[in-house]
């Protein structure tokens, strides 16, 4: 009994290890439908099915997604930066069951560019970019190509229309659309030259052009001298060979469009011309050089700053390449190149140097006192100091003229560069010696972001195992040092964006490289306003956000790693927010609504039928505008921040109202309706009768007798043909004189005030004067009899007003006489004073003789009294 129940517990514990040894299996994730069916990069999906609660990675064809299970059947996944049309993969816990979508999920397309960046209409061009397998249509800046085809899902094959101008390509596609940052510039059909590589050489040298416009057949000249062999290889690319009868000049491109020139001179040459050399520096008699360049047929000779080189140091290596020794006695400076032709000299000096110089060391890890070999040359020039990242070490020489050393890892070492330094100068390795037992530190991550689930390399130094990748905190669970300095590790689920740390036995990092998770939006709140108000936007993984978006560009400041703080842009439009980060993107699954706001309307008031311009932000797809509750019959829309409507009849007093499908605007003051009302003028003159040259004042008073406010009131004062205007004034408003017009703009008159004018004018001659004004304003006036006003002043010399009475022979009679002039005066009499007695006029009619009026009268006994009565 005892061996049988022994033999049952035994069976009973192997069952227990391999069920708690086995993978666990689960069944496949069933992926059912989604929505949206399209989007860009950032749009939130929501995935339905089952099996989503041990979902382990999302994936949008091939391109890793973030994503959050809200339920066994429902997950919400986000479409990641890179992801390209394709079905949707589920992926469930370990051994990888993965469910797939019958349909494809539809990116909105990417554009990465296009070649050529100009030409003329009905020029090919190339977009390369991505999700171009459902396009629809092709703009060049707006205007539509019907000629293009779609050759792979990241290729299209364009012509610029007719009518393009420069601006921007467009992809318009069943998901989306995108737009180049570039635009394509549209030119004139002749050929472009931007230029020829390279820029001199001699007869059969290849030369490549590049520029625009480039066809076959196309014609190319050498200062004049045709290369027979030229082939235009693309429209940006020419490739030419140099004539035998060239000379150095222009190089001209001609194609069925025209021709052009190029702006500088290709230099036609047979000597040598050098266009580089490695290495930049070395010793004499010990470095090789290799020297490149045009024309290097038949070599003659070479030289270091002067000094030749041996004839015998000098080998042809390869087409337009030597390889030298550099010379006994050389010195710092330029290298030529010399053959039967000529010789060219370098653009640079070469560096001979007695400094050390580190090529190389082996190996690049050990602990103090392991052997470690470093070549170079200069290694032993003098008194020389070997330094791991500062700390002193010994060394010994052992290859010829200083090319080897043996060294011993001194105590104190840490991880960083080898420095060398003799009494010439000195060398520290770009690279770094690791030093055994130091903590990791790191230099870089591949990539920097990623959802969850994304294996990633860390890349820096001192990487052994057992590690420990944390991430912002969080465990990676089969993180795995797979060299001393790199890293591979998995984005663990829970992870955020925040500073990646790396823990070996040896210590932790210090130098945190940051990590960043794509963004995740919780909400915004509020969920609508005004232009320049502030939207607080929650989530997660903020961190280095770069853009915020209402449709438009916004102002933003990053709180916190969940929260950003947004001002709603001047152009902003209602539709979803879109939050750009390092890890990724996200679009918002609701609207942000953008309403109208009115911040100001001019006029500020007026009379039915007055268009006013109103001012403000978000006027988009107005519905109506309205003048207190009247709605306005006519207005347009000028733009997002202006429209200009007409004030409707019936309307009142009150606050104008924009409305859209987002909200309704009101203005913060009233604009106010004017009605019809009584203005009143009145002129008096200072004198009723003056001398010419003495000055005239009019005084003009307006009053605004009610029983409204009115709007463009003016003064009009027509002047006395032939005075000489001085000045005039308003107390309101300003007055200007055109052509003996006085105009007085006063603008709004509130009903029961008014306002004074002052005119002064100088009549030069006699005359009779008549001044008249006239008040008006934009509303009509019930009683338009008082609106003009007129006032007549006499202008006289005293002379032209004095009577001369002669008495006749006889004594009957009496001449009386006046001088003549522009004022009638009326000649009266009287037979004696009396204050009962009125002036008579006297019937005769005046004789104009000699310049003077001339009445001669009859007179029979006693007194007669004559006055002149004027106007």
């Amino acid at each position: 009994m005892r061996v049988g129940n022994l033999r049952r517990a035994s069976s009973l514990a192997l069952a227990l290890q391999f069920f708690l040894s086995a993978p666990v299996i689960r069944a496949t994730p069933v992926v059912g439908g989604f929505s949206p069916a399209f989007g860009r990069p950032g749009t939130q999906v929501v995935i339905n099915g089952s099996g989503f609660s041990t979902a382990r990675e999302v994936r949008f064809d091939t391109a890793l997604a973030d994503f959050s299970v809200t339920a066994d059947t429902r997950m919400v996944a986000t479409v990641p930066a890179d992801a390209t049309t394709g079905p949707i993969r589920v992926t469930n816990a370990d051994p990888v069951p993965t469910g797939v979508t019958s349909g494809n999920f539809l990116v909105a397309p990417r554009v990465a560019g296009f070649v050529p960046a100009r030409g003329a209409t009905n020029t090919p061009v190339t977009i390369e970019g991505f999700n171009f397998t459902s396009t629809t249509g092709v703009l060049f800046n707006g205007v539509a190509t019907a000629a293009f085809t779609v050759t792979a899902p990241m290729r299209i094959e364009a012509t610029v229309p007719g009518g393009a101008t420069n601006g921007p390509i467009t992809v318009q596609t069943t998901a989306g659309s995108a737009t180049t940052t570039n635009s394509f510039v549209v030119t004139g059909p002749g050929p472009i030259i931007d230029g020829f590589s390279p820029g001199v050489g001699g007869p059969g040298a290849n030369i490549i052009i590049e520029g625009a416009n480039f066809r076959n057949p196309v014609t190319v000249k050498f200062n004049g001298v045709t290369d027979p062999t030229a082939v235009a290889t693309t429209a940006a690319h020419i490739s030419a060979n140099v004539p035998a009868a060239a000379t150095t000049g222009k190089i001209s491109v001609t194609t069925s469009g025209g021709t052009m020139s190029s702006s500088n001179d290709f230099i036609v040459t047979r000597a040598p011309v050098v266009t580089n050399f490695f290495p930049g520096r070395g010793q004499t008699n010990f470095t090789q050089v290799t020297i490149g360049g045009i024309n290097f047929t038949n070599i003659t000779g070479a030289g270091f700053n002067g000094r030749p080189v041996n004839y015998i140091d000098i080998s042809q290596t390869a087409q337009n390449q030597i390889s030298v020794l550099v010379p006994p006695g050389a010195t710092t400076g330029r290298i030529t190149v010399t053959n039967s032709f000529g010789f060219g000299t370098s653009s640079t000096d070469f560096i001979i140097t007695s400094a050390p110089i580190i090529d190389s060391f082996s190996p690049i890890v050990g602990k103090p006192g392991d052997p470690i070999t470093i070549n170079g040359f200069n290694l032993s020039n003098g008194p020389t100091v070997l330094k791991f990242n500062g700390a002193s070490a010994g060394f010994v020489v052992t290859g010829q003229g200083g090319t080897v050393i043996q060294a011993t890892v001194p105590a104190g070492a840490t991880t960083g560069p080898i420095r060398m330094t003799n009494a010439y100068g000195s060398f520290t390795t770009s690279s770094n010696f690791f030093v055994a037992g130091s903590a990791p530190y790191l230099s870089g991550l591949s990539p920097a972001s990623g959802p969850r689930g994304a294996t990633i390399l860390i890349t820096g130094g001192n990487f052994a195992n057992p590690v420990t990748v944390k991430f912002n905190g969080v465990s990676s669970a089969n993180a795995t040092a797979t060299a001393l300095t790199q890293i591979q590790a998995t984005v663990p689920a829970n992870a955020t964006t925040g500073p990646l740390t790396v823990t070996t036995t040896n210590g932790t990092s210090t130098n945190n490289l940051v990590f960043y998770l794509p963004p995740r939006l919780a909400g915004f709140s509020p969920t609508n306003g005004v232009v320049g108000g502030n939207v607080v936007i929650t989530g997660a993984n903020f961190t280095g956000a770069n853009g915020v978006l209402f449709i438009a560009a916004a102002d933003f400041t990053v709180t916190a790693s969940n929260r950003i703080s947004a001002v709603i842009p001047t152009n902003a439009m209602t539709g979803p927010l879109t939050v750009t980060t390092p890890g990724g993107v996200i679009i918002s699954t609701n609207n942000f609504r953008v309403q109208p706001n009115i911040t100001g309307f001019t006029p500020a008031l007026g009379p039915v039928g007055t268009v006013v311009t109103i001012f403000g932000t978000s006027f988009f797809n107005v519905t109506n505008v309205s003048f207190n509750t009247t709605t306005a019959m006519n207005f347009t829309v000028v733009s997002s921040t202006e429209i200009r409507a007409t004030v409707p009849p019936n309307a009142g007093t009150g606050p104008i109202r924009v409305s859209t499908p987002d909200g309704t605007a009101a203005g913060a003051v009233n604009f106010t309706v004017t009605r019809s009302s009584d203005l009143a003028i009145s002129m008096t003159a200072s004198a009723t009768l003056l001398q010419p040259g003495q000055s005239l004042t009019y005084a003009l008073v307006v009053t605004n007798q009610g029983p409204s406010i009115v709007t463009g009131v003016a003064v009009t004062d027509t002047l006395p043909a032939g005075v000489n205007f001085v000045s005039a004034n308003s107390t309101l408003g300003s007055c200007a004189q055109t052509n003996g017009v006085v105009t007085c703009n006063i603008g709004v008159l509130t009903n029961h005030t008014g306002f004074g004018v002052s005119i002064v004018v100088v009549p030069p001659v006699e005359a009779i004067l008549n001044n008249t004004a006239r008040v008006t304003s934009v509303e009509t006036d019930p009683a338009p009899g008082n609106n003009i006003a007129s006032v007549l002043t006499p202008v006289l010399l005293d002379a032209s007003r004095t009577l001369r009475i002669d008495l006749l022979a006889g004594g009957e009679h009496v001449l009386i006489s006046w001088p003549a002039s522009v004022i009638p005066f009326t000649l009266q009499f009287l037979n004696f004073l009396s204050a009962s007695n009125s002036w008579l006029p006297v019937t005769n009619v005046p004789v104009v003789i000699n310049a003077r009026n001339t009445v001669t009268n009859y007179v029979s006994g006693g007194n007669r009294y004559y006055r002149l009565q004027g106007p």
